[in-house]
């Protein structure tokens, strides 16, 4: 599992990293867990954070190291809040890092934060894309995934929309994200059921298109994006799923399993290869790709 933000690494974050990793790992029956602690935490950008500490943190915890970097408005256009050079020195410096690139709209990284188009114009399907595709030329394979891809968009994002990106993403061995927590897992504590394929497909921008996916060799990434703070985690975390939230006729009782079953499912009825989907890799073949770009 990727993306997970352990208690101190980001405001929202309420679980300590060795709790996660132990529930994640241990009761997902997951190989390793990855993290995406946030280089410059977006509810908080004024603070700069000991990345070395966050990375020593992790390590601590026996999660393995990932970092999410936020895209942000520059004068140069749109970029990381890293620069090219200090992305590679610091995955050279700790090998098999994860570099996971993700928009959060804040106005300190030049986003309006509106929900309405006319208003937040650098919100649009358009711009993220033209935003996307300036990230990806500067940075190239020194990114491994983008964040949510489309998050936070303020108009309708087109398989055309999506085609684009996936080739960009290609081109360059990036995966896109597949976010649990855009594919409903905070919305789970307002519903009585756990989500069906057809419902993570209709929340999710990267599975809306099944037919971008089927004509791409594009990376996906299952990304739980987990922070601890959210109702059905917590309950994930301490065991305390009621009947009724658990899958009914199956022996999966967790809620973050119950959408990977459902991703699954999806990737079956569209003939996905699993072998696509980098979290079904080792990791060793995980660290690999994700230094490629020094090959």
């Amino acid at each position: 599992m990727f993306h997970v933000h352990p208690e101190g690494t980001d405001e929202h974050a309420h679980a300590e990293g060795e709790q996660l990793r132990q529930e994640v790992q241990e009761k997902l029956d997951l190989q390793e867990v990855y993290g995406g602690i946030h280089f410059v935490d977006p509810s908080r950008p004024e603070k700069t954070p000991d990345i070395e500490e966050n990375l020593d943190s992790l390590e601590a915890a026996g999660i393995r190291p990932g970092i999410e970097f936020n895209i942000i408005q520059a004068e140069e256009g749109w970029r990381l809040d890293i620069s090219p050079e200090e992305l590679r020195a610091l995955k050279e410096e700790h090998p098999g890092l994860l570099a996971i690139a993700s928009i959060h709209a804040v106005k300190a990284f030049g986003f309006t934060k509106e929900s309405d188009s006319e208003a937040a114009p650098e919100q649009t399907a358009d711009a993220m894309l033209a935003a996307y595709t300036d990230l990806i030329g500067t940075y190239g394979s020194s990114l491994d995934v983008l964040g949510h891809p489309f998050g936070y968009v303020t108009t309708e994002v087109t398989p055309e929309h999506m085609r684009q990106l996936a080739s960009l993403a290609s081109e360059q061995g990036i995966a896109l994200e597949i976010n649990l927590a855009n594919t409903g897992l905070y919305n789970l504590h307002e519903k009585e059921f756990l989500p069906s394929v057809e419902q993570i497909t209709q929340w999710n921008p990267v599975l809306r298109f099944p037919e971008v996916l089927e004509e791409s060799d594009v990376l996906l990434s299952i990304g739980g994006d987990f922070h601890g703070n959210s109702t059905i985690e917590q309950k994930m975390l301490a065991g305390t799923l009621t009947d009724e939230e658990r899958f009914q006729d199956s022996e999966f009782t967790y809620a973050a399993l119950r959408m990977m079953v459902a991703l699954d499912r999806y990737m079956q009825q569209h003939d996905i290869s699993r072998e696509r989907i980098i979290n079904t890799w080792d990791s060793e073949d995980v660290a690999s790709w994700s230094s490629r770009c020094f090959r």
